[in-house]
């Protein structure tokens, strides 16, 4: 399968640091300079394996993500060839600690209150993704 013309592109990538790594991914922070835009910081989560069908799978994901529109989630811009054997999503970077870092810092008497908004936050952006049919796949 030749997937070169659907990742053509003119942006250079400046690899900032490592966020995270999951079953069939790592998270990275990169800045990334397109001809004719400002340089801006990106989220690309590179696919550990490229086999055909996990490449279709982002492919499809990518296409899924990008037409939802809510301020609890984070924007899809499309997808990277990185290389010739990796390929990423590339997805809006917001600034900030993780959940498992911020909460231990509250009052534990507060974390409920704390939690209950959590929920309530991931709970909106689930049923707008839900309502534009699009299912969360962890």
């Amino acid at each position: 399968m030749d997937l070169a013309p659907q990742f053509a592109s003119k942006s250079i990538y400046r690899f900032k640091r490592k966020i995270g790594s999951g079953g069939c991914a790592e998270v990275f922070l990169y800045s990334r300079q397109t001809e004719g835009f400002p340089a801006q910081e990106v989220v690309l989560k590179i696919l550990k394996s490229a086999g055909e069908e996990t490449v279709r799978e982002l492919l499809n994901e990518g296409t899924r993500l990008s037409s939802l529109r809510h301020p609890n989630i984070l924007a899809t811009f499309g997808y990277e060839k990185i290389d010739d054997e990796k390929f990423g999503l590339i997805l809006e970077y917001f600034p900030g600690e993780n959940l498992k870092a911020l909460i231990p810092r509250f009052y534990s008497e507060d974390r409920p209150t704390i939690a209950g908004y959590v929920i309530r936050v991931l709970c909106e952006a689930l049923a707008a993704a839900h309502s534009q049919d699009v299912i969360h796949g962890d």
